[in-house]
């Protein structure tokens, strides 16, 4: 239902990223630490896995994912 909402409001489209510029700016955010980057991870209905082991080829892949389809779930 919110997926068909979001859908008819006729959005722009994104512009155009560079992944590898986002990575880099999350490495420098000022949230990022020694250890890296901590991503919260939604595990089930009101469970979350803090962790930073996470590797950049993973969120590549989940961020051009999420680019190429904003509004797709899973």
């Amino acid at each position: 239902r919110l997926v068909g909402l979001v859908g008819r409001l006729a959005l722009p489209a994104l512009p155009p990223l560079d992944d590898e510029a986002l990575l880099e700016a999350l490495e420098r955010d000022k949230k990022a630490t020694r250890e890296g980057v901590f991503w919260v991870l939604p595990m089930a209905p009101g469970e979350v896995e803090i962790t930073n082991a996470v590797s950049r080829r993973e969120v590549r892949s989940g961020l051009a994912r999420f680019l190429a389809d904003p509004l797709a779930l899973g």
